[in-house]
């Protein structure tokens, strides 16, 4: 009975977007945050719902859980962009404490910017990735973008 137990509080998942080659290009962001939706693969999991296709990450527990997020972007001509993890009720997610900022400079900079946090989720709770930046109708190429999901108490 112990090892159901055990195994029932252990849950993660993760949905990335990996092409080296050919960058995603995000066009149109603005200075309110708006969804990522360039996940293409849902990265291993147990317990947690991985939904590249929705662009989440669904929780089932109640729980302490670390959430990370990482990104290689470029673009951009002196632009700084803000990435960060949304969380809560699938369409009620909020802003949480886990994101970061990124000034690119001239000349197409491509570079890694990454954050993790403990957040208090609920059961059927989702973690999602918005993105801003500091002006209108910005674009960002996306060579590689990660959402990951722990659940530690």
């Amino acid at each position: 009975m112990l090892l159901n137990v055990v195994d029932s509080f252990v849950s993660y998942a993760s949905i990335v977007f990996i092409d080296f080659a050919t960058p995603m290009v995000v066009t149109g962001i603005g200075t309110s945050f708006v969804k990522g939706t360039m996940f293409d693969t849902n990265g291993p999991s147990k317990n947690c719902i991985p939904d590249h296709a929705n662009d989440r990450i669904q929780v089932p527990l109640d729980g302490v859980y670390e959430v990370a997020c990482a990104s290689s972007f470029g673009d951009g001509n002196n632009v700084t962009f803000d990435v960060a993890v949304f969380a809560g009720p699938i369409g009620a997610t909020v802003e949480t404490t886990v994101k970061f900022k990124r000034k690119l400079g001239n000349g197409g900079d491509v570079g890694v910017a990454m954050d993790r946090c403990h957040l208090a989720l609920n059961a059927d709770d989702v973690v999602e990735l918005y993105f801003k930046s500091d002006g209108t109708n910005k674009q960002a190429e996306v060579y590689k973008v990660g959402l990951y999901v722990r659940r530690i108490g």
